[in-house]
């Protein structure tokens, strides 16, 4: 609109300027004066409401985009027993925007613990206002709001048995319960608790039983109990079979049992499943190594590190890597995996 009113100006000025005759000059000149007028008229009249439908929509847009990063942070707690920066959410594919990233006239900024996170999203204008969200998911709560303390695990715990008992044919009352119990360490109980809630509402029930049978057999592999994690892989790779954590997982208790051929074959399965597969190219890693295959070896610990760079990997197992690459002698790393 400026650059108009710039052009109508100029194209007065240079016909006003150009004329030879005097009086026609003046007579130019006073029509640009008025034109002037008017658009100045114009100006304070159509501009400042068009400024504002703009900020407006850049608002309602921004509380949208917030809304979004609340159910975001939602699933990432889920899956992780924690909130996460915009940095971690934006590496899981959760998040549009990264910390400090600029998205339709705001700066995005947030903040994130176990229990609580707030996500900012701050102006570029400096007549704007700031619009902000946290574990509430209530936005622009104001700061003088009182916050309630947020239940400790072990009341989530307390909470989810008492509503199982209360609701014993709910399937979501059992759900909550598997996760309050895996949350607190006690996988055993947790996948118990998702066949229940499987047997009351299959369609819900299997991603909570999928989850809770993955943290069981996972509790066991650590424990180096191997043979006892195999089952409940095999159902787990029934229930969901594209994707790729149970294979790996399975892989890991062939490869702990010294069952390599199978173990090679469901690392490549899962490695086929997912692009990253992270667990699967680390068991291959050092499934390789452990055999003297040191050249398929350093490929595979390149690929941990690798995905890492684009995707939530775990710290132990990026710096994994780059040590069996370093042992390989392999590439040296630049920097400290740990400033990824």
């Amino acid at each position: 609109m400026l650059s108009l009113i710039g052009l109508l100006l100029l194209s007065t000025v240079v016909a006003a300027t150009g004329d030879a005759d005097a009086a026609g000059r003046a007579l130019r000149r006073r029509r640009a004066g008025w034109l002037v007028l008017l658009v100045a008229l114009f100006a304070a009249v159509a501009v400042p409401p068009y400024q504002q439908a703009r900020r407006e929509a850049q608002d309602r847009a921004a509380r949208r985009l917030l809304l979004r990063l609340h159910q975001a942070q939602l699933e990432f707690h889920r899956q992780h027993h924690r909130y996460a920066r915009l940095d971690q959410l934006q590496a899981a594919g959760l998040s549009p925007v990264g910390e400090g990233d600029r998205h339709q006239g705001f700066v995005y900024h947030s903040a994130a613990g176990t229990d609580t996170y707030t996500i900012t999203a701050r102006p570029l204008s400096p007549d704007g206002q700031p619009h902000t969200i946290d574990d509430s998911g209530l936005p622009d709560r104001p700061a003088t709001a009182k916050r309630r303390r947020p239940p400790t695990p072990q009341e989530r715990l307390a909470q989810a048995r008492a509503r199982a008992r209360e609701q014993p044919n709910s399937a979501p009352a059992w759900i909550a319960l598997a996760e309050a119990l895996e949350a607190q360490n006690h996988p055993a109980e947790a996948v118990e608790a998702a066949r229940r809630a499987a047997r009351l509402d299959r369609q819900a029930g299997v991603e909570a039983l999928y989850t809770a049978l993955l943290a069981r057999a996972d509790a066991l592999l650590r424990a180096r109990q191997a043979a006892a994690a195999l089952p409940l892989l095999k159902e787990a790779a029934a229930l969901r079979p594209k994707d790729a954590d149970a294979p790996a997982l399975l892989g890991d208790a062939y490869r702990l049992l010294g069952r390599d051929q199978e173990a090679l074959r469901a690392y490549r399965q899962a490695t086929k499943l997912g692009m990253t597969a992270a667990r699967a190219w680390l068991g291959l890693g050092r499934l390789h190594e452990a055999r003297g295959e040191r050249a398929e070896a350093g490929r595979c610990y390149l690929r941990v590190i690798n995905i890492g760079a684009d995707a939530f990997v775990p710290d132990a197992w990026v710096n994994e890597s780059w040590a069996a690459l370093q042992r390989l002698g392999g590439i040296q790393p630049k920097a400290s995996p740990t400033s990824r």
